[in-house]
Formats: C-alpha cells, sequence, structure tokens
C-alpha cells in the first residue's frame, strides 16, 4: 500500500495503482464487515443477560455508594467518641462560629 501511494503520488503506472488500492479495501474492509455482522448476533443473542446483568450491577453500585456515605459518616462519628471530652469540647467550640457584637438597631 505504501509503494502503491507513492506511485500515486508521483503520477505513475496509474492502473495498477488503482489496482492495488482496491484489492487493498477489500482486503481490509473483508475482516471489518464479518466481525460487525458476528458481533450483531452476539449483541441480539445476550440482550437480556446484559440488561438483567446492569440492573444487578446498578443495584451493587447503589449499595456501594450508600455503604461509602455511611463509612464517611460513621468515621466523623467513632473519632468524635474516641477522643477524650476536653478535647471533644475543643474540637465543639472550635466548630462554632464566632460571635460578633451587633449594636442595637436604633431606626433613623
Amino acid at each position: 500500500l505504501g509503494a502503491a501511494s507513492v506511485l500515486a503520488a508521483r503520477g505513475e503506472d496509474l492502473g495498477s495503482v488503482a489496482i492495488t488500492m482496491l484489492a487493498f479495501g477489500i482486503g481490509a474492509s473483508f475482516p471489518l464487515l464479518l466481525l460487525g455482522m458476528l458481533s450483531r448476533e452476539t449483541v441480539t443473542r445476550w440482550r437480556g443477560h446484559m440488561a438483567s446483568t446492569g440492573q444487578g450491577l446498578r443495584m451493587a453500585m447503589g449499595t456501594i455508594l450508600i455503604v461509602f456515605g455511611f463509612l464517611v459518616l460513621g468515621t466523623q462519628s467513632v473519632k468524635t467518641a474516641l477522643l477524650s471530652p476536653s478535647t471533644r469540647q475543643a474540637m465543639q467550640q472550635r466548630a462554632r462560629p464566632p460571635r460578633t457584637y451587633l449594636p442595637p438597631f436604633v431606626p433613623p
């Protein structure tokens, strides 16, 4: 194919270049066509199985996400429970926003 491309670029022996490129096109398309037909049959045959498997996998993924959510929330609770009461109080005080003094509202 490379030699045929070079010959076509030079404009030499265009008849054999055309035959070579046609043979290459047919040879390259045949396996792809065969693969496409076989894959279509396979997908048609396995469609029900893939749908049920996808439904099961979707349920499993949802369960995994819920479990990880509980783990994230539970980890913080466990850390707080394991800390000493004084450390827990200090953490809670740091978590509160600081109180700011606002003067009383006086209408104009």
